[in-house]
């Protein structure tokens, strides 16, 4: 029995903490608590749920402009006469319910997370006057609301502030991609696009001089159910030579269906060139035609004016337009004829 008991003693004098333990877990608990204190989002008593924006009647809305913090800008506005939003200046119509859902959740801000009061922190969350991710200006009834977007400790979560306000808040309410400026967020950039197997001819005339390509035999289904491509051939082609069906292919989808990259608005410039366009494409359907004028390449963007018999004028990346500017007959021929 005493045996028994001293095991019992020795046993559980390991599991006994000193004195000189407890304190240091006391000083590390302690340590926890402060760097939660210091860096956890504070709720504010007073302004709890408050909306930051001063004024939220965004049905007064008429123009809106985004910066990030390259210095590049969206501006959009309302057209007054059909009440819908549109690019601004080139009146390009913006994707139906985009900005109205955009100006609600800026409403739904609100001052119920404070992260910090001084304004030396204003810089490394993002929100500084003058060193912002992203500024957002409003006009209401022609008066201007500002507010800065900063980073995004999490997901879900993006910091925010007024100009000349020293507080920082934290909003669940938008997030990076909503204040994207690229043309793409906000609008649907799909220029033009019809169905190949509507195309019954395509013509391009360039620097190389004039082709067109008509449709020989249309695509089919033979009595097993087996389906046939639309066979092509060379309008006024040289004879003894093969068509080369898979790089008119290429052409094709790229003559069928085209995204901008810029919106330029209606009315041409001179520095557009499209008085002398570098190549006219036009694209023969069973039900009409599609006719688009190439003008003006700029190599900073690596894109060309474009302009339509159907649409506004835009700008479209060249490597959606070369090949069609570059066409020859000759590079759609296999066999060239032999000269005797």
């Amino acid at each position: 029995m005493p045996t028994h008991l001293g095991s019992l003693t020795i046993y559980s004098n390991r599991f006994m903490i000193s004195r000189a333990q407890k304190i240091l877990i006391a000083i590390l608990l302690l340590q926890i608590a402060l760097i939660g204190w210091v860096y956890w989002p504070e709720n504010d008593p007073v302004g709890a749920g408050v909306r930051l924006m001063s004024d939220t009647d965004f049905g007064r809305v008429t123009k809106i402009e985004i910066e990030n913090n390259l210095g590049e800008k969206i501006e959009l506005a309302r057209d007054p006469t059909a009440n819908e939003w549109v690019h601004a200046p080139s009146g390009y119509l913006v994707t139906v319910g985009k900005v109205e859902t955009f100006l609600d959740d800026l409403s739904q801000i609100v001052t119920g997370r404070l992260v910090t009061q001084t304004p030396a922190s204003h810089t490394r969350l993002g929100v500084a006057d003058n060193q912002f991710e992203a500024k957002v200006s409003v006009w209401v009834d022609g008066v201007k609301q500002e507010i800065l977007v900063g980073t995004a400790p999490t997901s879900q979560t993006i910091h925010v502030r007024i100009p000349n306000q020293d507080e920082v808040w934290l909003t669940d309410r938008l997030t990076e991609d909503d204040v994207d400026v690229a043309l793409r967020n906000w609008m649907d950039t799909l220029y033009y696009s019809v169905e190949r197997s509507d195309v019954v001819a395509l013509s391009i005339e360039n620097e190389a001089g004039m082709l067109r390509v008509v449709q020989s035999e249309p695509a089919g289904q033979d009595a097993d159910g087996n389906r046939s491509a639309a066979v092509w051939g060379l309008e006024n082609g040289p004879a003894g030579t093969s068509f080369d069906q898979a790089a008119f292919g290429n052409l094709l989808s790229r003559a069928t269906s085209m995204r901008f990259t810029e919106p330029l608005g209606i009315q041409p410039e001179p520095s557009y060139q499209l008085d002398s366009p570098t190549a006219t494409i036009k694209v023969e359907l069973e039900n009409g035609k599609r006719t688009l004028f190439v003008g003006d390449y700029d190599s900073e963007t690596d894109s060309y004016v474009v302009a339509s018999d159907f649409n506004m004028i835009v700008r479209i990346a060249g490597s959606s337009l070369n090949d069609l500017i570059n066409a020859t007959a000759e590079s759609l021929i296999l066999d060239q004829p032999s000269e005797n």
